[in-house]
C-alpha cells in the first residue's frame, strides 16, 4: 500500500522540484549558482560514473548494457528529478525483478546498496567542497 502512495506522489515530484527550481532563481534573482550546480557538477560527475566505473561492472559480469539501462532509466530519471534516490525504490525494485535477478538478492543488495554506498551524495559532496570558491564569483 505505501509503496503504491509512495508511486503516486512521485508522480507529481518533478512538477513541484521544477516549481522550488524557479522559486528559488526568481528569489535570489540569478540561476547562475543553481545552473553550476546541476549541470556543472551533477551531470558530469555522473557521466563520469557511469563512463568509468559502472560500465566496465556491467561488461566484466556480462550484463547487458542496453537492456540494462532501459530498465532502470525511468527510476533513475525519478531519483534524479526528486534528488532522493529513495522515492525510486519501490519501482527500481520491481524492474530488477522483472530483469531475472532473483528476489532474495534485489530485496538485500538495493535497500543495502541505498544505506551504504551513496554514490551520488559522496560526488556532490566532493565537488561542492571542491569548487566552492569558483562558485562564490559566479552571481
Amino acid at each position: 500500500m505505501m509503496f503504491k502512495f509512495t508511486g503516486i506522489v512521485m508522480c507529481f515530484a518533478p512538477i513541484g522540484v521544477g516549481a522550488a527550481m524557479t522559486h528559488q532563481s526568481a528569489r535570489t534573482g540569478s540561476a547562475c549558482s543553481l545552473a553550476w550546480e546541476t549541470g556543472g557538477h551533477a551531470l558530469w560527475a555522473q557521466a563520469l560514473f557511469i563512463l568509468l566505473v559502472l560500465i566496465p561492472v556491467l561488461l566484466l559480469a556480462r550484463i547487458p548494457v542496453a537492456p540494462f539501462f532501459r530498465v532502470v532509466r525511468e527510476p533513475a530519471l525519478l531519483a534524479f528529478s526528486t534528488a532522493s534516490s529513495e522515492a525510486a525504490l519501490p519501482d527500481a525494485l520491481k524492474r530488477m525483478v522483472e530483469f531475472g535477478v532473483p528476489r532474495r538478492i534485489v530485496s538485500f543488495v538495493m535497500p543495502t546498496g541505498y544505506s551504504f554506498n551513496l554514490d551520488g551524495t559522496a560526488l556532490y559532496l566532493s565537488l561542492t567542497a571542491i569548487s566552492w570558491r569558483r562558485r562564490r564569483g559566479c552571481t
